[in-house]
C-alpha cells in the first residue's frame, strides 16, 4: 500500500511540473509576440521629461531676450513648459517680468507662447493680465489675441485684444474698450494707444455707456 501511494506521489508531482512548464512556455511566448514590445513601444514613443529648469534665449546680437523657470517640461515635437515663474522679457523700453501656467517655445524662430494665468510687469508699475500672449523676441512685439486689462497707477484699461511694441512702449488695446480712471471717471472706446512712459493715451470711437 505504501508502495502504492508513492507511486502516486511521484504521478502527481509529475504532472505538476509538466503543467507549470507549459504555463511558462505560453507566459514568454506571449510576451515575445506582444505584450512586452507593446509596452516598450509605448515607452519609446514617449515625450521626454524633465523637472525645474531654467531657460534662456539670446539674440543675433548676443544680448539676452528672454529667461524665466518653469516647474516641468515635456519636449516632443515643441518645448512645453509648465508652472512658469521669474520670468523675464528684456526689451528696448525695459525689463518686463512674468508669470504663467506654461509656456511654449517655437525653437526656429525663438518665439515663446505665453498662457494660462499670465501676468506681465513692466519696470514703470504697469501690469497686465490676459490668458495667452504671443512674444515676438526680435521685434519685441506682444500680441494678446483675447481679453486683456492693463493696470497703471492711475487707469485700468480693459479690452478685447492688444498688440504692444515693447521697443517704443506703446500699446494698442482695441474691441470694446474701457478706462477707468482712479478717480472714478469712466471713458469707452473701440480703440486706445496707450503710452508705458508717460501714461498718456489716445482714443479712437469714444462712445457713450449707458450702463455705468
Amino acid at each position: 500500500m505504501r508502495f502504492l501511494d508513492r507511486k502516486w506521489i511521484y504521478a502527481a508531482i509529475a504532472i505538476a511540473v509538466v503543467i507549470v512548464a507549459a504555463v511558462a512556455a505560453e507566459v514568454f511566448d506571449d510576451s515575445d509576440s506582444g505584450g512586452g514590445s507593446t509596452d516598450l513601444q509605448e515607452r519609446s514613443d514617449e515625450n521626454f521629461r524633465a523637472q525645474s529648469v531654467e531657460v534662456w534665449r539670446f539674440g543675433p546680437d548676443g544680448r539676452r531676450q528672454w529667461e524665466f523657470r518653469a516647474d516641468s517640461v515635456v519636449v516632443g515635437e515643441q518645448a512645453t513648459y509648465r508652472g512658469i515663474r521669474d520670468g523675464r522679457l528684456h526689451s528696448d523700453d525695459g525689463l518686463l517680468t512674468f508669470e504663467a501656467d506654461e509656456v511654449v517655445h517655437d525653437e526656429s524662430t525663438g518665439d515663446i507662447i505665453m498662457s494660462g494665468n499670465v501676468t506681465v510687469c513692466d519696470d514703470k508699475g504697469n501690469s497686465l493680465r490676459t490668458e495667452r500672449i504671443l512674444w515676438d523676441s526680435d521685434l519685441q512685439v506682444m500680441t494678446c489675441p483675447g481679453p486683456v486689462v492693463l493696470m497703471s497707477k492711475d487707469v485700468t484699461i480693459s479690452g478685447d485684444s492688444m498688440i504692444g511694441d515693447w521697443s517704443i512702449g506703446e500699446l494698442e488695446i482695441a474691441g470694446r474698450v474701457r478706462v477707468t480712471w482712479q478717480s472714478g471717471g469712466v471713458l469707452t472706446a473701440d480703440r486706445v494707444v496707450y503710452d508705458t512712459e508717460d501714461e498718456s493715451a489716445e482714443f479712437e470711437g469714444l462712445w457713450y455707456d449707458d450702463s455705468m
